[in-house]
């Protein structure tokens, strides 16, 4: 008898051990971490039961009663990859709506998924990061692009404050030398600049250390790369007279007045000169027919002219802000207000003028208003405002165009004394502008609409909020206002310079 007992418990006991080594059927693990918890072998394994599909890997619903890789019914409605519509949730995982079904599934910003939540996550070291080759480094639980300027390039040399990401200059004080080539991107180098200064000194080779007083001391020393001149910022009492150079002059927070009565205050042949961020201010000397911020023209032609206004104001000169006779013009983000004989002449060559302020040019009896343009086809006038300008009688005191061209997005309103001439003439075609009080006909046009100026009787000619020139521009790539804010901030890009924010 006892050893029938004995021989009953061995076999209970060979039984129960059998039993511990085979898997329960509801037994599953969907994760590497989890199918190799207490021991496991780390081998994926799935629910096959219809009845009980998906497998809660962390015991965290009730059907699985607490207990870990376990098979149970969905845990809410059934999905397909079709179904998942919830940004927060976009991915069907196990028949179930989850925000990742693994880190591939995740975007940088929280490049991890989460193997008990199925939620992207915060990274935790570099190798989070590895799949994303524009941004390596795990910083504060983000895979980013760069620390710090240190890890970047010097075709994209900085790091984005807030993208963290390695791009191009977009300022020149972005730039150590203090110096940003805005078309390329890149910071020029040191050896590439020549320097202006207040207290500088008109001999040597304008070198940092030593810098040359005047910009036509320093043109003249222009050779090769070494093109770029920086102005300090002061004032500068010098007329610029440029002939066959090529050079960039960039100077935010310099002026330029003028040393030569009746001179304009720049003055260039058959030169391809690029200006960033200079003032040029009060030229003339009384004599209108003389004393223009900047004339560029064509000589014995040999070098292509060229000029580039970024950012620049021209204000307060006898003369044209701007006279261009035979010669590519570009104008970027500028103010030309309150020249005597008229804001802008662009005339027997292409022209492009964007956001920019035309205002408070001209005086009773004067030639020209805002604008007189005749340029080819590719000419482009677009996001300027033109406004506040007068003209003799029967002058055109807003845009005057000759071409087939079409300006588009532009504010021309109140310009000559009693608004009741004619704003625009000529024969280029206006679209998605507001024009007026005088309206003109064409595609997106307003007609009678005031545009709303913040406070034109003090110069200022942003718009309020309310404008009706707001969200009504036609989509163009002009990615910024005359203020460098992003365009459009709204619905839709606004009309005239500035893109209320």
């Amino acid at each position: 008898m006892r050893a029938a007992s004995a021989a009953a418990v061995v076999l209970s006991l060979v039984l129960i051990a059998g039993g511990c080594t085979r898997r329960n059927e509801g037994y599953c693990c969907t994760t590497e971490e989890a199918c190799s918890r207490a021991g496991g072998d780390g081998q994926i394994t799935q629910c096959t039961d219809p009845e009980r599909p998906f497998c809660d890997n962390d015991g965290i619903y009730p059907a699985s009663g607490g207990v870990g890789r376990t098979c149970i019914p969905l845990p809410g409605e059934a999905c397909t990859g079709q179904t998942c519509d919830d940004p927060d949730m976009p991915v069907c995982y196990q028949g179930v709506c989850v925000g990742c079904g693994d880190s591939a599934d995740c975007g940088p910003g929280a490049p991890v998924c989460g193997e008990l939540d199925h939620v992207c996550g915060a990274c935790s070291a570099a190798g989070d990061c590895a799949r994303f080759a524009d941004r390596p480094y795990c910083d504060q639980g983000a895979c980013i692009g760069c620390r710090d300027a240190g890890d970047c390039s010097a075709g994209a040399p900085v790091c984005d404050p807030e993208d963290r990401v390695c791009r191009g200059c977009e300022d020149h004080g972005e730039c150590a030398t203090g110096v940003c080539d805005l078309g390329a991107g890149t910071c020029v180098a040191a050896g590439d600049i020549l320097h202006v200064a207040t207290d500088g000194v008109d001999r040597g080779e304008c070198a940092a250390a030593a810098p040359c007083a005047t910009i036509e001391y320093a043109a003249g020393r222009v050779a090769g790369s070494r093109m770029w001149i920086l102005v300090a910022p002061g004032s500068y009492a010098e007329t610029v007279r440029l002939q066959g150079v090529r050079a960039h002059i960039v100077g935010p927070g310099a002026a330029l007045t003028p040393d030569v009565a009746a001179t304009p205050l720049l003055a260039l042949l058959d030169s391809d000169v690029e200006v960033d961020g200079l003032a040029l201010r009060q030229a003339g000397g009384g004599d209108p027919a003389l004393g223009d911020g900047v004339r560029c023209g064509v000589d014995q032609g040999t070098v292509p002219a060229r000029l580039v206004l970024r950012r620049v104001e021209i204000a307060g000169n006898d003369g044209t802000g701007v006279e261009s006779v035979s010669c590519e013009l570009r104008i970027e983000r500028s103010t030309i207000r309150d020249n005597g004989n008229g804001g802008l002449s662009a005339r027997e060559a292409t022209f492009t003028v964007l956001n920019s302020f035309l205002v408070d040019n001209g005086a009773e009896g004067a030639p020209l208003g805002g604008a007189l343009l005749v340029g080819p086809a590719g000419s482009r006038f677009e996001h300027n405002t033109v406004a506040g300008n007068q003209v003799a009688d029967g002058v055109t005191a807003g845009v005057d165009c000759t071409g087939v061209l079409v300006l588009r997005n532009n504010i021309v309103f109140g310009n000559s004394p009693d608004n009741s001439d004619p704003q625009v003439s000529g024969n280029c075609s206006h679209e998605y502008s507001l024009i007026g009080p005088i309206g003109v006909a064409g595609d997106g046009n307003l007609l009678d609409d005031e545009p709303l100026f913040a406070d034109a009787g003090e110069g200022d000619y942003h718009l309020q909020p309310g404008s009706p020139g707001i969200d009504a521009a036609a989509a163009s790539d002009v990615a910024v206002d005359h203020d460098g804010e992003d365009r459009p901030a709204g619905s839709g890009p606004d009309m005239g310079a500035d893109e209320v924010q």
